[in-house]
């Protein structure tokens, strides 16, 4: 293993009672479905990046285990009861014992990743030397992609309302901090809003896009031919 190697790091907790917050327009079929394309989406994306040296999904969702193992992508089964930031925590842990140098976490519901992004994130990291960078959301509150050595990774939450926080503890571990910002890493879809965003946008013609066009289209047919429903 070369001594500068990076690993991509997904943590998915599982499609029992997935995004929750899009249960006002999503059925819980429609979720589950949902959940599993965005985590194809990012996968593929990740396996188009030279730059990265591995990929480490950390689930005890079989049903996503097997999504992982057909990509030939390497799965560790988290505690039952970890959350995002502890189930990357653990895989630090054990990709640091393979003397890994730099590990970066992202989120599974970020189907609008571009390889490039995910190259040119990698790219500024090992530039930097020993250091944080951090793909923060949309709205600054969150860190949804953050790169760091993996001793470095205890410290630092990960995720919803963390990027404050991380900003504060790379500081405070003396770690130069850099952040950048790019659309395909800061939007995660979380809420029928964020559907709607991540259709406006340019992008690859990803499995999740795909879904969304097809169940907006069938849902425009029956709004304009009603008596359908009863046929």
């Amino acid at each position: 293993m070369r001594p500068d190697a990076i690993w991509a790091v997904v943590p998915f907790k599982g499609f029992e009672r997935s995004k929750q917050r899009l249960s006002p327009a999503f059925s819980a079929r429609e979720r589950s479905t949902l959940a599993g394309l965005m985590l194809e989406d990012v996968l593929d994306a990740l396996q188009r990046v030279a730059e990265l040296d591995g990929i480490v999904l950390v689930t005890r969702d079989e049903a996503a285990a097997e999504i992982a193992r057909e990509r030939q992508i390497e799965v560790f089964v988290e505690r039952e009861t970890s959350d995002h930031s502890q189930a990357v925590l653990e895989a630090a842990h054990a990709l640091a014992a393979r003397s890994v140098a730099g590990i970066l976490a992202l989120p599974a519901d970020i189907p609008g990743v571009e390889p490039s992004e995910i190259a040119c994130f990698v790219a500024s990291h090992r530039a930097a030397g020993n250091s944080v960078t951090i793909a923060p959301s949309l709205d600054r509150r969150g860190s949804h992609v953050i790169q760091l050595p993996p001793a470095a990774a205890a410290p630092l939450p990960y995720g919803e309302d963390s990027f404050g926080a991380d900003v504060s503890s790379a500081a405070r571990l003396g770690l130069s901090l850099s952040v950048l910002d790019m659309p395909g890493l800061a939007l995660d879809i979380d809420t029928p809003e964020d559907c709607a965003l991540f259709l406006s946008r340019a992008c690859s013609d990803t499995r999740t896009r795909r879904f969304l066009r097809r169940r907006d289209a069938a849902r425009s047919r029956r709004s304009r031919h009603p008596e359908n429903l009863h046929t």
